[in-house]
């Protein structure tokens, strides 16, 4: 979406899925919490891996999805293929809406999930907003 809304010629159209263009509060404590135990814990497989994160999170979906990115290292152990420190010090930019007062005026398909949280009704003022293209 800030490319499409920064740089409209480089886009020829835009799918997005779940998100919306607005700023979200925090809300992942538990979630990083999960991460960073797993980070620390020196995890010999992915059952502990998982037991440790299930203290910190009780969806059982979002602990599998979380696992398919352990990696088991040459050491045996198991660490995340993404830069948890680097996703950390990025959240609160994450959380932000996408700057500016520009529309992209290519066209545009927004996907939501059922039972989705992050896009909500009251969320598309600000999609149409952004993203006017039928």
């Amino acid at each position: 979406m800030q490319l499409a809304l920064a740089d409209p010629a480089r886009v020829a159209s835009l799918v997005v899925a779940d998100i919306a263009p607005v700023a979200y509060a925090a809300h992942h404590d538990a979630v990083f919490a999960a991460l960073a135990a797993v980070d620390t814990g020196n995890c010999a497989s992915r059952d502990a891996a998982a037991s440790l994160m299930a203290q910190y999170l009780h969806d059982p979906g979002v602990i599998q999805f979380l696992l398919t990115s352990l990696q088991r290292e040459a050491s045996g152990t198991y660490r995340w293929r993404f830069d948890l420190a680097g996703i950390r010090a990025a959240y609160p930019a994450l959380l932000a809406a996408p700057p500016g007062d520009d529309a992209y005026p290519g066209p545009v398909l927004f996907i939501r999930g059922g039972a989705s949280d992050y896009i909500r009704d009251v969320h598309w003022p600000a999609i149409r907003n952004g993203f006017p293209a039928p």
